[in-house]
């Protein structure tokens, strides 16, 4: 898109979903990709990926109620993920380790080991080198992402534009992931 318009600006950031729809709000932000969409009358969401989260542990053949123990890393995936953990694991304690990044919590679990819910397709590298194995019986849970953006936009044909580059990268990944070469 910058080959395009070299006069487009873009600033890629990482922030709390609250900062987000504040910066929406107040119009200094164009687009935002969030998990937990707010229900703001003003703001549009659309469903543009689906992460699958698994349960990986750096130890291998370890028990799903093992891995959400004391070496559990609990990545932000949203209340609903929050939600869906504690009815799968009623009995697991106060994770000790909250991350907000999926990316700080590989590199957590390089160095410090432990377990986490992660996204299928950043994890297939640490898999097949036996980084990090699958905790087998663990459930899996789905998480949508949503691009918001405002109701009434000046940008709105950018905005589309933006959504559907996504959309089509998304695609390429998911090929790419299921021919094993991603």
């Amino acid at each position: 898109m910058r080959r395009q318009d070299p006069e487009l600006a873009l600033i890629a950031d990482t922030q709390a979903p609250e900062m987000l729809v504040r910066r929406l709000l107040d119009g200094v932000l164009d687009l935002a990709f969030m998990l937990d969409p707010p229900q703001i009358d003003t703001l549009h969401d659309v469903e543009v990926a689906r992460l699958r989260l698994v349960l990986v542990s750096d130890r291998p053949e370890t028990l799903p109620d093992e891995a959400v123990g004391d070496g559990f890393l609990l990545v932000d995936w949203g209340l609903a993920h929050a939600l869906e953990l504690r009815r799968a694991f009623p009995d697991m304690p106060e994770p000790r380790t909250r991350l907000s990044s999926a990316r700080v919590a590989m590199a957590y679990l390089r160095e410090l080991g432990g377990a986490a819910y992660l996204p299928l397709p950043m994890l297939v590298s640490a898999l097949r080198r036996g980084r990090l194995h699958r905790v087998a019986g663990a459930p899996l849970f789905q998480r949508a992402v949503y691009a918001v953006y405002p109701v009434r936009s000046e940008r709105e044909t950018l905005i589309g534009q933006v959504l559907d580059l996504f959309a089509s990268q998304a695609r390429t990944r998911r090929q790419r992931f299921k021919a094993g070469t991603g």
